[in-house]
């Protein structure tokens, strides 16, 4: 895996989220599995109407 920083630079989480799910957030709970440097954890926790 690369560097944290270097890692960073390959895409914007927010942006991606947007493209995954649309405008919409997500319904109910989200589960991180912990993969990673947790890049998309706070942007899908944002989405997320659950816990």
């Amino acid at each position: 895996m690369a560097a944290e920083d270097c890692w960073a630079s390959f895409f914007d989480p927010d942006v991606a989220m947007a493209l995954l799910a649309g405008a919409a957030d997500a319904p109910g709970n989200v589960v991180e599995f912990g993969c990673g440097y947790g890049a998309f954890t706070i942007p899908v926790a944002r989405r997320a109407s659950g816990l």
